[in-house]
Order: C-alpha cells, then structure tokens, then sequence
C-alpha cells in the first residue's frame, strides 16, 4: 500500500525523480536493486555517479560511491525542489569544470554535506571512510 509520505516525498523530489528515471532509461541502465530507500542503477557507460531524487546512478557499483550518493538523496529529501539549483547545479558544474583542487573534490559544499548526510567520515589528513 502507498503511504501518503511516500507519495508527498515523491512530489516534493518531482523534478528530481523525473529526470533520474530518464537518465536511468538513457544510459541503459538494467541492474537494479534498493538501497535505503533509493533505487539504485548501475551502467558501464555512466562517468562516476549522480542522484536525482530517489535514483542513484552510477558507473562502478562501490560502498563509498553508494554510500556518497545515498547522501545527496537525502539532500533531495531535505531541499526538495530546491535540489536541482542549489545543489545539482553547483556539483554538476564544480565536476565538470574541475573547480576543485585536485584530491579535494569531496572537501566542500555540497559534496561534504552528502559525505556527512550518508556516512562517510573524513580524518585529518583528507582521508575518506566509511562510517
């Protein structure tokens, strides 16, 4: 049975989730399973990983890489429509650009709010692990 969150959290994340599942579609996607409440896709041709709503796409299928992108789905949850500008926007053009020192990728906003939000730690000396 849908629960009424369920279906408030997937309006919320509308533009999100929409754009996921064509994405998904788009790459040829055909693994798929749940984690946490994310359905997540894995496809050789994708380039690294993304999230859009309850989607997570990635390239290699590691518990860091997962674990990371699990922590921007929360960010969709939290910022709903407000994800794709103030979130997808900024990762997607520091990626791209490379607007990050090299090895810092993960350092700051927003990729250390979803390191935090999905549970991998940082140490002193720049080192990522899971929790």
């Amino acid at each position: 049975m849908v629960r009424f969150k369920d279906i408030f959290l997937w309006a919320w994340q509308s533009p999100q989730n929409v754009l996921g599942r064509f994405l998904a579609a788009a790459y040829g996607c055909r693994y798929r399973y749940s984690y946490r409440g994310c359905l997540v896709h894995v496809s050789s041709r994708f380039p690294g990983g993304i999230s859009l709503g309850r989607h997570i796409i990635v390239g290699k299928d590691t518990p860091m890489t997962l674990v990371h992108e699990y922590g921007h789905c929360l960010q969709s949850r939290i910022l709903g429509p407000l994800y794709l500008p103030v979130v997808g926007l900024w990762s997607g053009l520091r990626a791209w650009l490379q607007l990050y020192r090299p090895g810092h990728y993960y350092d700051s906003f927003p990729e250390n709010w979803a390191d935090r939000l999905g549970g991998v730690r940082h140490d002193r000396y720049g080192g990522r692990h899971l929790a």
